[in-house]
């Protein structure tokens, strides 16, 4: 388990950046009715 060092921005911005492009990526992500529509989502 890593931990980040008490009062350091540097790796405490690091954390929560990387928390927050996981809660926006996968745990909030768009659901799509089909595979074409998936498919054309990824197109663009």
């Amino acid at each position: 388990m890593l931990r980040t060092h008490p009062y350091r921005p540097q790796t405490d911005g690091k954390a929560e950046r990387f928390i927050r492009t996981l809660l926006g990526g996968w745990a909030y992500g768009a659901i799509y009715r089909d595979n074409s529509e998936r498919t054309a989502a990824l197109d663009s």
